[in-house]
């Protein structure tokens, strides 16, 4: 049995991630019904220095209201940074 595989070139160049489409990335995995997704997450009330991008949480019972955080990260030198500001 002979198998053919097809490649298949990409129509259009690739696109730089960036904080806009990670966003988009979380909110369409991250949908209604089943998720609410809640960005720039203060640590506490009122607010503070430290924030995460994103919290998503899992709204069905039945799946266990998982929680998920998420801080995101489109270049080296902002990882870099936030690295170094944790010591």
């Amino acid at each position: 049995m002979n198998a053919q595989v097809e490649i298949i070139a990409p129509t259009a160049e690739p696109v730089a991630l960036n904080t806009p489409h990670a966003r988009a990335m979380l909110l369409k995995r991250y949908a209604p019904p089943e998720w609410a997704l809640l960005e720039e997450v203060a640590p506490a009330t009122g607010g503070g220095t430290r924030y995460a991008d994103a919290i998503a949480v899992n709204l069905w019972q039945s799946r266990g209201h998982a929680i998920h955080g998420f801080e995101i990260k489109v270049s080296k030198q902002d990882f870099l940074r936030e690295i170094q500001g944790l010591s």
